[in-house]
């Protein structure tokens, strides 16, 4: 989930990984989902539209309801040493929802089209999530919509980071 959480962020959680299904959940929140494609194991995506919402991706742009999700340019990054990034630099940007929460997101390339997506309109009772780290999250994109009720927690508040600046920042 970086830019937002990263590798030894500690946060606190409204919600519990045994009783999913009954926090409440905006579009923006951080949530943690009961992944389908690692068995049920805990990860955190962002949830960005529930059922009725139509969705669909077109490089770098989310686009919701037809519309595309206002996008910034931050800043650029050295990406990790890591086989997995096509690039050495990742373009991070800030990305804006209709109910106006704003957020980090990277991007591989502002061109990438790997991850394009046709309209997709997201069942009842379920949300659409995504990675903050674009170019490298298995995520809605990938395995389709997923059940609110594999929804255990939304994050609210981080309680310790190595960067002190950020520690009480909603994720």
């Amino acid at each position: 989930m970086a830019p937002n959480l990263l590798d030894g962020d500690i946060f606190a959680v409204l919600g519990a990984r045994a009783i999913c299904g009954q926090t409440p959940v905006r579009p923006g929140d951080v949530v943690i989902v009961k992944d389908p494609k690692v068995g049920g194991f805990p990860v955190l995506k962002r949830a960005i539209a529930s059922g009725g919402h139509v969705v669909e991706t077109k490089g770098d742009a989310l686009i919701l309801g037809g519309k595309a999700a206002p996008h910034s340019f931050v800043e650029t990054i050295k990406a990790p040493a890591s086989a997995i990034y096509p690039v050495s630099n990742l373009a991070v940007s800030v990305e804006t929802l209709p109910n106006n929460v704003s957020y980090k997101v990277e991007n591989f390339s502002p061109t990438s089209h790997d991850l394009d997506m046709a309209p997709l309109r997201i069942p009842s009772e379920n949300w659409f999530v995504v990675g903050d780290n674009r170019g490298d999250s298995l995520d809605s994109r990938s395995y389709g919509p997923i059940p609110s009720n594999h929804i255990c927690g939304v994050a609210f508040k981080i309680l310790y980071s190595k960067d002190k600046a950020r520690i009480g920042l909603r994720p």
